[in-house]
């Protein structure tokens, strides 16, 4: 919702956030099936490593989108979470 408000492309989220692009789209398919990214899971060490990068990656780009005016919402209980945009001018 956020990169859309933006009108960026999943290339110009990557590169603000300094992640690939197929990160940037695992995250949002991710958050879309409500479950780990594809791959995750495993042996220990694997996992653990795959869980702390995508922490990593999601923070990146959290960052990126909050830099470019974007706020998160969290749940008040009532209206649920969300995103409020703020176009920040040149």
């Amino acid at each position: 919702m956020a990169r859309s408000f933006l009108r960026w492309s999943r290339a110009d989220l990557a590169k603000r956030a300094k992640v690939g692009i197929s990160t940037v789209q695992e995250i949002e398919d991710a958050d879309r099936r409500d479950r780990l990214p594809a791959g995750a899971g495993g042996v220990e060490q694997t996992r653990d490593y795959r869980e702390a990068a995508r922490a990593a990656s999601i923070e990146a780009v959290c960052r990126a989108l909050v830099a470019a005016g974007i706020t998160f919402l969290a749940d008040d209980g009532k209206a649920g979470v969300g995103v409020r945009g703020r176009l920040k001018t040149k």
